[in-house]
């Protein structure tokens, strides 16, 4: 039981599912805890994980056609308001 072995996903059901069964109640709520907690951090990643996509795609698409553009050129004569510095 030591190490972790490499399984297919329903022997890591029926493992878990076992070592589960020989637990208290009060240790199978903990882990049900658990095993939501990790349910949660999964679903954020890969929400996360999509926005990111989402976001480079927008940008993608926001730049295209933009590579020979010129930025604007400002000077200091542009400025309209200058604000002071603190220090």
């Amino acid at each position: 039981m030591g190490h972790l072995m490499l399984l297919s996903g329903w022997r890591y059901s029926l493992r878990i599912y076992q070592y589960v069964q020989r637990l208290p109640d009060r240790k199978q709520a903990v882990v049900l805890c658990f095993v939501e907690y990790l349910l949660t951090r999964a679903e954020h990643d890969d929400t996360r994980q999509d926005e990111t996509e989402w976001a480079n795609l927008s940008l993608t698409f926001a730049m295209r056609g933009l590579d020979g553009e010129r930025e604007p050129a400002y000077c200091l004569a542009d400025v309209k308001e200058i604000y002071p510095t603190a220090g």
